[in-house]
């Protein structure tokens, strides 16, 4: 089929589905205007979608698989894959089709460009399959179920080909189709070992001795230990170090650790987030006696209760702010002693975020809508007839404001706010400032409190 046809398929769809949609990226064998794609997949990201959500649907004889994502989220969904890399390659090698707020765009450049490295994601991930695989192998040494012993063998073939395709450099294969195609093109000579192995299926002995012959062939040492998922061995290359601790609502800690040599931000996250829920630390790494007197003193603090330092934020924190990242981190560290100074003054508080809205170059009514998508639906347990609902309720009471006044908010706290006027990206402006509001350990029901809130004190009806 040729790649004309394919797209006039693809508008036809788009008009009847979703002819409002942000933008539209086409991925996959269609993607190649290959004759044998089964289905053409698509990518569709608007600003009134709260969640990532995947479907299936036929039209006109074709079947499209759709993967909707909320153009406010899209760098957090990139950092919440980076293990994965599903959508790092799909943006890598998909078309744009249309991008009526150039996100596809940016998105495409900035993992061209700046996307960080994935040795660590692979290096861990190769520690891990070595782990499976030898504890399937002690494993199948036993009498076992026939179920079970089944299971074990699929399960160790699987680990072993994964470990083959990391040491590879690949990462994002997880179909069995795309695993399996690979082998037999790069690794024929392991591909035809593994089909031996399968094909003795009524002799485990056999089975047992090949699946060890190829460890051995392989060199996967027979150790039973792997790196914990949140720590970090080799700090350092890192800039920044990260102190995470799960259990933990409130800033009270704060009061009684050594902070005041440091440069760091901290903030709360809530849950339905990208990030675990709890309370994180982040510290410039250049401290770093410091930061031992610091990982000291929390751990004295808070006996019984998880702190991980290094915490090991696989790059969430980095990719959810695009090529702005540095800037970010400049600007977080900048006014935490601002935000420390004025945490238990409600009156100040709310002073200070209005006259955040009014630099960062962002109204009340983008902000409210951000996070009237981003709570709506969290628990995915509305359908969309009741999203549509809530929504158009939600805009018909944000209409009845005619004029917002921001009054008394001046620059009095003489902070930098160039980097984040009118050229930064308005849904990485939309992150910062809901950063912001995380570092003063707000839950984001909270949030949107305190956003009606100046809201309902600041308008003016005509």
């Amino acid at each position: 089929m040729k790649k004309k046809d394919i797209l006039d398929k693809i508008n036809k769809f788009l008009n009847e589905l979703y002819p409002h949609c942000s933008g539209v990226m086409l991925f996959g064998s269609a993607s190649f205007s290959t004759d044998n794609h089964t289905d053409i997949d698509l990518l569709v990201v608007d600003e009134k979608f709260s969640y990532v959500s995947k479907t299936s649907i036929q039209f006109q004889n074709q079947l499209y698989s759709v993967i909707k994502i909320p153009a406010h989220d899209i760098f957090n969904i990139l950092a919440k894959d980076f293990n994965k890399g599903i959508y790092k390659e799909i943006f890598e090698t998909g078309f744009i089709l249309k991008d009526e707020i150039k996100i596809l765009q940016i998105v495409k450049q900035y993992i061209c460009k700046d996307y960080p490295d994935n040795k660590d994601v692979i290096r861990y991930k190769i520690s891990n399959r070595i782990f499976k695989i030898n504890e399937c192998i002690d494993s199948l040494k036993n009498n076992l179920p026939l179920l079970e012993e089944y299971l074990g063998i699929a399960n160790c073939i699987n680990f072993i080909i994964d470990f083959i395709l990391l040491k590879d450099g690949k990462y994002n294969f997880l179909t069995s189709k795309h695993k399996s195609r690979y082998l037999h093109q790069y690794h024929l000579e392991y591909a035809i070992k593994i089909n031996k192995i399968i094909k003795q299926s009524r002799n485990k002995k056999e089975q047992l001795f090949g699946l060890e012959n190829l460890r051995n062939i392989l060199d996967i040492p027979a150790i039973h230990e792997y790196n914990n998922d949140y720590l970090i061995d080799n700090l350092g290359d890192l800039s920044t170090l990260v102190f995470y601790i799960p259990e933990i609502e409130c800033d009270e800690l704060l009061q009684n650790v050594p902070l005041d040599n440091l440069a760091y931000y901290t903030f709360f996250i809530d849950t339905n987030n990208i990030e675990d829920r709890g309370f994180y630390l982040i510290v410039d790494s250049k401290y770093s006696n410091d930061i031992k007197i610091l990982g000291d003193k929390l751990r004295g603090l808070l006996v019984g209760k998880k702190v991980f330092f290094p915490y090991n934020f696989s790059f969430n924190h980095q990719i959810k702010f695009g090529s702005n990242f540095s800037k970010c981190q400049k600007f977080f560290i900048s006014i935490q002693p601002i935000i420390k100074g004025i945490r238990y003054d409600k009156s100040e508080s709310l002073k200070f975020i209005k006259y955040l809205i009014k630099n960062i170059s962002l109204t009340l009514e983008e902000i409210a809508i951000y996070y009237f998508y981003k709570t709506v639906n969290n628990d995915h347990s509305r359908t969309i007839d009741e999203i549509a609902k809530k929504e158009k309720e939600f805009i018909m009471r944000l209409k009845k404001t005619r004029k917002l006044s921001f009054e008394n908010t001046e620059n009095q706290y003489n902070i930098d706010f160039n980097f984040l006027q009118n050229q930064m990206p308005k849904y990485i402006r939309l992150q910062v400032f809901d950063y912001v509001l995380s570092m003063f350990f707000l839950k984001d029901s909270e949030k949107v409190h305190i956003i009606e809130l100046i809201r309902n004190t600041n308008i003016r009806y005509v």
